[in-house]
């Protein structure tokens, strides 16, 4: 189970790859509570809404490096845009746009 791996190995990277977190479930973490997460890890959570997950909020109290998937949903957009329109539209021109319209 996690806490005896835990007790032998100090992961450098944790991912979550559920939807745990986003909205509306933004109460639940794939994290099990009262589990301490390892000092100085990089927590990569791929929910992009919130910005900040249960997940990212613990990670940080503990330490971690933490960074959310909206970086990921705007590469997979613009992926799937220019396979669908073959027009190449740059990243920051989008994370732009999608400050404007978030308010982030």
């Amino acid at each position: 189970d996690l806490p005896r791996w835990l007790a032998r190995h100090t992961p450098a990277l944790i991912v979550n790859t559920t939807p745990l977190g986003m909205t509306p479930q933004v109460d639940q973490s794939p994290w099990p509570d009262g589990l301490s997460l390892p000092p100085g890890a990089l927590v990569y959570d791929l929910v992009y809404n919130p910005a900040e997950t249960k997940l990212m909020k613990a990670a940080a109290a503990a330490g971690c490096h933490t960074y959310n998937g909206l970086g990921m949903l705007i590469r997979q957009g613009l992926q799937a845009f220019q396979l669908w329109t073959g027009v190449e539209v740059a990243v920051d021109e989008i994370k732009i746009l999608f400050a404007a319209y978030s308010g982030r």
